[in-house]
């Protein structure tokens, strides 16, 4: 039993985070389809914010900087008008937004918790590095862990291996969560290859802990 803190639909997770996308693809989830799904228990809605800055609803919210463009300070508006308890940035953003980008977002909302989805991709050091300084930031791999062959233990990218093992078992490892970008990737293989390699807390516990901060700052 895990949690997932980045899908797009509901799957073989037993909670976690299902976030919306408008982009059409079969099985992701938009914010119609998102509302309309009533979701309850422990799957917690996501809804994501349009270009047009849409009204949304649930008490956390996902930005996508790269598909959407809006820019940093339109965003930190944003933020501060819609004041969510939890905000959940897809990070894979070149060559529009840089790591120092997130890190001064979360400077500005120290009471928000932040989820730096993908960590950065092949800047993965530097959302490493914004994680360890700021207690309100958390990391999942989603789709990093794929497309640079950790799971599939290829080694193409030794230098992103060996990051993501520094990051599960290093100073952040308690805000390092298990995210799988289902339907995107295989949820099942994620899932198999951090239960052979890594503590359970990075699928259980850690999870937890982010759940308990939210349901403090408001989450139902």
């Amino acid at each position: 039993m895990f949690w997932d803190s980045h899908a797009h639909n509901i799957n073989k997770q037993k909670g976690g985070f299902i976030i919306a996308l408008e982009n059409g693809d079969k099985g992701v989830l938009s914010n119609d389809e998102l509302r309309a799904f009533k979701l309850s228990g422990n799957y917690i809605p996501v809804e994501y914010v349009t270009r047009d800055f849409q009204k949304t609803f649930s008490s956390i919210v996902k930005y996508h900087p790269r598909l959407e463009q809006y820019t940093v300070t339109e965003v930190i508006a944003d933020i501060r008008k819609r004041n969510p308890i939890g905000v959940i940035f897809d990070t894979l953003n070149d060559p529009y937004w840089q790591p120092n980008d997130y890190w001064q977002i979360a400077k500005e909302f120290p009471k928000i918790e932040f989820l730096l989805s993908h960590a950065g991709g092949y800047k993965i050091l530097d959302f490493i590095e914004i994680c360890e300084f700021n207690k309100n930031v958390w990391l999942d791999f989603s789709f990093t862990q794929n497309h640079f062959g950790i799971v599939g233990n290829r080694t193409e990218f030794k230098y992103i291996a060996e990051l993501i093992k520094y990051a599960v078992q290093g100073p952040i490892k308690e805000r390092v969560l298990f995210g799988s970008d289902y339907p995107y990737e295989n949820q099942e293989e994620c899932f198999e290859y951090y239960s052979k390699n890594v503590n359970k807390e990075i699928y259980t516990d850690n999870f937890e802990n982010l759940l308990s901060r939210l349901r403090e700052k408001g989450l139902k």
